[in-house]
């Protein structure tokens, strides 16, 4: 079975792939930090409050961004942060407080993008990353 990180880790490495045409490398099992390089991944489903519960969130310059995904019965939510602009005095920080490690940061659906297609997540990224997917075609069409 496929712990919940394991699948959006999963989702992100077969959207881009096919976005880019290239190969990604997958450690099957790894759960480990930073598994796509400089994207950390944080999976959630719904809770009783209807809220995605993301935990485990470090303040770090080892990543630049953070996606989270959201998991209903019916839709998939994401959101994606720059590291750098997150406000980890607003979070609920879970060493401080013994209440576990890293930092919670809870989502309701409407916080987050839903996703309906392979094209709505690489949106969000490029948007967000301020990338420019015309030039990066253009140029990959000179180059052949």
């Amino acid at each position: 079975m496929i712990k919940r990180g394991g699948f959006g880790e999963r989702l992100l490495r077969d959207i881009f792939a096919k976005e880019r045409n290239i190969s990604l490398v997958y450690k099957d099992g790894d759960q480990g930090d930073w598994d796509i390089q400089k994207v950390e991944v944080k999976t959630s489903s719904l809770d009783v409050n209807k809220k995605f519960q993301n935990e485990h969130i470090k303040q770090t310059d080892l990543c630049d961004y953070i996606c989270f995904i959201g998991v209903a019965p019916n839709s998939i939510y994401m959101r994606l942060e720059k590291i750098d602009e997150i406000d980890f005095t607003k979070l609920h920080n879970r060493g401080a407080r013994d209440t576990g490690a890293g930092y919670k940061w809870d989502f309701k659906a409407d916080e987050m993008t839903e996703i309906f297609t392979r094209e709505d997540v690489v949106n969000l990224f490029y948007d967000k990353m301020g990338i420019d997917k015309k030039k990066i075609k253009q140029k990959l069409s000179n180059t052949r």
